[in-house]
């Protein structure tokens, strides 16, 4: 484990401090700030709880248009599904971050060219090992720095103050979407929907669909380098990333923002026959068959006319009036319907001029509660798994402290966690991906939200359960009393913010 050594000291509006990286010094006011350092001259920008980050080079080069495009549909076949591309939604919310994650992205790939020179030149190299060796290393080296130098140019880095209860309010929905969609065994994109008057040859179906597996998975897109960990689904040749304050869209690099405000989430129950592999977590409502005559029967005429099953599934559909048009479904109703609702919340918070306060008190900020539990959408912060999660994230942020898990602090944790679920079932899942739960800052104060909104009288008896896990090992580390110390801050926060 390498050592790190870091200070600072204020003098005045200007801030100085020393690493291992070098000495720096930093000024500014609230909202603007310039960084010089070892590593270069940054100038960072931040309000609400959104920082941007930028460095400065010696001359600035002036801007560059976009240039004009001009699409003309190709002839689809009908029923295609035609949504806008990124360039088009890009234009139709054209914003600064946006520009420069699109700037750095398309700069050139030095490294890629060098790593093509160098393995051309060490072709010849191949036969003799020894002198493979030494042109692989020579090579290697400043590949190495040359890489890094490349990636850096390459990447846009958005900040988020997670000191913010506002954002964190926001990023607890956004993780709850995309963990909600995760956690169903199948979940496709719909790509093609036609009406069809042929129900004999398509088993009494009234509409044919095309459509693709996807999933939904933490992680941000390429060019983007985040202090949070976003979710992201695939749609298409698209790709949907969920980040606190705007829905991004990358389609084959380039990138497009979307304001939840402008966004319209539509879901619907449906009665899918499934002729692919049953969902383990679908609901059977009836069955058909592959050819059927005009009573609903099979169809004597067809060998092998197998019987087919129909399954309840739910669709979600997402819109805008720039033109985006996806459509989800997903093997669990009720997924589908809870995505919905947590994104219409997002969607209203938007449209009713949300204003995020500044970090500087935030026991001062009361976020958007529901006045009474009967205020609450149905269905939004009552669902078990969610509570349970979030309970096991906690624990995981704690157990995780010293960077490793015991089987004890795991046994504990499995024991709290059964004493807070009646599903036995779902408690076993959890603790056999105990070790694999986000256990950042971030991800332990959205869960903490959850639990705020969802289940308070759960927080008493979790912090009891974290001080256990932290001693499981016979003593309280000092990385393990920290984290206990900022949870309790944090839960004590959110107690008189509630209150």
């Amino acid at each position: 484990m390498g050592l790190s050594f870091g200070r600072s000291v204020k003098l005045g509006p200007l801030r100085v401090s020393a690493s291992t990286w070098g000495i720096g010094a930093s000024a500014g006011v609230k909202g603007a700030r310039v960084s010089v350092g070892p590593r270069g001259t940054y100038v960072t920008l931040g309000r609400g709880g959104f920082r941007y980050q930028t460095k400065l080079k010696g001359a600035t080069p002036a801007p560059r248009r976009m240039p004009e495009f001009r699409s003309t549909p190709p002839k689809l076949e009908q029923g295609m599904i035609q949504t806008a591309s990124a360039l088009e939604l890009a234009e139709a919310s054209p914003h600064a971050v946006l520009e420069d994650i699109q700037k750095r992205v398309h700069r050139f790939n030095w490294f890629k060219l060098y790593a093509t020179v160098t393995t051309i030149l060490s072709v010849p190299f191949l036969a003799a090992p020894p002198a493979f060796l030494f042109v692989a290393f020579l090579f290697g080296v400043p590949g190495f720095f040359i890489y890094r130098w490349n990636r850096d140019r390459r990447t846009a880095r958005l900040y988020y103050d997670i000191d913010n209860y506002a954002l964190i309010e926001r990023l607890a929905l956004c993780n709850a979407i995309g963990e909600t969609l995760s956690r169903t065994a199948s979940l496709w994109h719909i790509y093609f929907s036609k009406e069809t008057t042929d129900k004999k040859r398509n088993a009494g179906a009234g509409a044919l669909v095309g459509r693709t597996p996807t999933s939904s998975h933490p992680g941000s897109l390429p060019g983007i380098e985040l202090n949070i960990e976003p979710w992201s689904i695939t749609v298409g040749p698209q790709q949907l990333l969920f980040l606190p304050d705007r829905l991004i869209v990358h389609e084959n690099g380039q990138f497009a923002a979307v304001a939840y405000g402008e966004l319209t989430a539509e879901f619907s129950p449906i009665q899918f026959i499934e002729t692919e592999k049953i969902p383990t977590d679908s609901r059977k409502v009836g069955v058909t068959w592959r050819y059927v005559n005009k009573s609903g029967g099979p169809d004597r005429r067809f060998n092998n006319n197998r019987q087919l099953p129909i399954l309840e599934y739910g669709r979600l559909t997402l819109t805008t009036q720039a033109g985006m048009t996806i459509i989800l479904q997903s093997s669990r109703e009720d997924a589908t319907r809870k995505a919905q609702e947590l994104l219409s919340m997002l969607r209203d918070l938007d449209r009713q001029g949300y204003v995020r306060p500044e970090p500087t008190a935030p026991q001062q900020y009361a976020p958007s509660l529901p006045a009474s539990p009967s205020d609450e959408p149905p269905g939004l912060f009552q669902d078990s798994d969610l509570i349970l999660r979030s309970a096991a994230t906690l624990l995981k942020f704690i157990a995780a402290a010293d960077r490793r898990i015991s089987d004890e602090e795991i046994s504990r944790a499995a024991a709290l966690l059964a004493r807070l679920s009646s599903d036995p079932v779902e408690v076993v899942e959890l603790i056999a991906h105990f070790k694999s739960l986000p256990a950042s800052d971030a991800d332990a104060r959205s869960a903490l939200l959850i639990l705020s909104q969802g289940a308070p009288s759960l927080l008493p008896q979790l912090l009891e359960g974290a001080t256990s896990i932290a001693s499981a090992d016979g003593r309280i580390t000092p990385k393990e009393q920290e984290r206990l110390s900022l949870l309790t801050g944090w839960a004590e926060s959110v107690t008189q913010v509630s209150a």
